[in-house]
C-alpha cells in the first residue's frame, strides 16, 4: 500500500509538471495540456506499479489494457462522484472530495492488486492482434456513423441530463418514463464535453466508440482464452460480433438497445462454451450484462432465454441458480433499492403513469417477436459460423 501511494504521488507530480510545460512552453490549450499530463501519469503509474508496487513486470498488452481501463474508470468515477454529489444531490463540495479520496484510491488499488497485475499467461502476440483488430473495427465504425445525427431519444437524454446535473430534480422537474440508469449513462458524455470543450453530440459519440473498443477487446480475450479458437477464427468471430453490434444500430446508435447489445456480448460469449469458467469471470461478465438489462424491464427476457436454453440442454433446473443468474438478481435488487432511496418519485409517480402509457400503446405479439427475431439472427449468425 505504501509503494502504491509513492507511485501515485510521483505520477501526480509528473502530471502537473507535464501539463505546466505543455501549456506554458508548447502553447497548448489548458485541456490539451491536462490530457498530455494525464497520459504521462498513466505511463509512469503503469511501469511504477508493475515493477515497484506489485513486482509483476510490464507484462502483455492485455495487462496494459486492463490498467488503462482502471485508470480511465478512476478518472470517470471521480468526475461522476463530484457531479452527482454536488449537483444531483446538492451536498457540499467537501463531501464529494471526501468520497473521492476514500473510494477512488481504494477501488483502484484493489482492481490493480487482484485484476490488473495478477499473472496472465496468454500469448502476447495474439493479445496485441486482438487489441489492434478491435481498434481498427472501432475506427471503421466511427467513420461510418460519425456524421449521423443522434436519434431524438439520445438527444433528449443529453439535454435532460445536463439540466439534471445543473440542479433540476429528476422525475419532478424532468419527466421521463424510463428508469434513471438511462440518465446515468449520459453523465460521462456530458462530463467529457465539459472537460475537453466538445459539443455534447461529439462527446456522446466519443463515449460510444471508447466503450465499443473496450467491449471488443474484452470479447477478444474471452474468445482467445475460453473458446480456444485459432487466430483466424478469433478474428472472424470478433469481426462478426462488431458487425452484429453495428448493423442493428444503423438508426439507433446510443439507444438503450445498443447499450444492451454491447454490455451483454461478453457474457453471451461465455455461454457458448461447456468449459467451466472461473467464478470471478462469470460474475464479472454477468455484472456488466446486468447493467444493460437494467435499462429496460423487458430486457430480462434475454438472460431468461439463455437460462431456458441451458435448462433444455442439460435437462435440469440447476441453471436457474447459476452464478450468472444470482449476479443478475443481486444487481437488479440493488438497482431497485437504489431507485427507491435516491429517486423515490420514479416509483411513486412515474411507474403508474408508464403503465398507462405503455398499456395504451401495447404492441401485438407478432410485432414484438419480429423485432427480437432480427436481433437474435444478427447475434446468432457470427457465433454459429465460428462454432461450425
Amino acid at each position: 500500500v505504501a509503494r502504491f501511494g509513492w507511485v501515485g504521488v510521483l505520477a501526480t507530480l509528473a502530471h502537473v509538471l507535464t501539463a505546466l510545460v505543455a501549456e506554458r512552453m508548447l502553447q497548448m490549450s489548458g485541456q490539451s495540456a491536462n490530457l498530455a499530463g494525464f497520459l504521462t501519469a498513466v505511463l509512469i503509474s503503469y511501469f511504477g506499479h508493475a515493477n515497484f508496487t506489485f513486482h509483476a513486470g510490464p507484462g502483455s498488452s492485455e495487462r496494459f489494457l486492463r490498467f488503462a481501463t482502471v485508470s480511465v474508470s478512476g478518472l470517470a468515477a471521480s468526475s461522476l462522484t463530484v457531479a452527482l454529489i454536488t449537483q444531483a444531490l446538492g451536498l457540499p463540495f467537501v463531501v464529494a472530495m471526501a468520497a473521492v479520496v476514500i473510494v477512488v484510491p481504494t477501488a483502484t488499488y484493489l482492481a490493480m492488486r487482484f485484476w490488473v497485475f495478477r499473472q496472465i499467461a496468454q500469448n502476447s502476440t495474439e493479445a496485441w492482434a486482438g487489441v489492434l483488430l478491435s481498434l481498427g473495427m472501432t475506427l471503421v465504425l466511427a467513420l461510418l456513423f460519425g456524421h449521423h445525427p443522434l436519434t431524438n431519444d439520445v438527444a433528449w437524454y443529453l439535454v435532460a441530463t445536463r439540466e439534471w446535473l445543473n440542479g433540476a430534480p429528476l422525475y419532478e422537474h424532468i419527466m421521463e418514463v424510463n428508469p434513471p440508469l438511462n440518465f446515468y449513462y449520459t453523465v460521462p458524455p456530458i462530463l467529457l464535453a465539459d472537460h475537453f470543450g466538445l459539443s455534447d453530440t461529439a462527446a456522446q459519440y466519443l463515449f460510444i466508440w471508447v466503450l465499443l473498443f473496450l467491449i471488443l477487446c474484452w470479447c477478444s480475450a474471452i474468445i482467445r482464452t475460453d473458446l480456444g479458437f485459432s487466430p483466424v477464427r478469433q478474428a472472424a468471430l470478433l469481426a462478426g460480433l462488431a458487425v452484429a453490434m453495428a448493423v442493428p444500430a444503423l438508426d439507433s446508435v446510443g439507444q438503450r438497445e445498443f447499450y444492451l447489445v454491447l454490455l451483454m456480448t461478453p457474457w453471451l460469449l461465455t455461454q457458448v462454451t461447456d468449459k467451466r469458467l472461473p467464478t470471478r469471470r462469470e460474475v464479472g461478465t454477468a455484472a456488466v450484462a446486468a447493467l444493460g438489462v437494467c435499462l429496460k424491464p423487458h430486457f430480462v427476457l434475454f438472460p431468461a432465454a439463455i437460462t431456458l436454453l441451458h435448462i433444455l440442454r442439460h435437462r435440469s433446473l440447476r441453471p436457474v441458480f447459476s452464478v450468472s443468474n444470482l449476479t443478475f438478481l443481486a444487481i437488479g435488487l440493488a438497482y431497485v433499492g437504489y431507485i427507491a432511496l435516491v429517486h423515490p418519485a420514479y416509483l411513486t409517480d412515474i411507474v403508474p403513469i408508464a403503465q398507462l402509457v405503455y398499456g395504451g400503446y401495447r404492441a401485438e405479439p407478432n410485432v414484438v417477436f419480429g423485432l427480437y427475431l432480427r436481433e437474435f439472427l444478427l447475434m446468432a449468425l457470427p457465433m454459429g459460423l465460428a462454432l461450425l
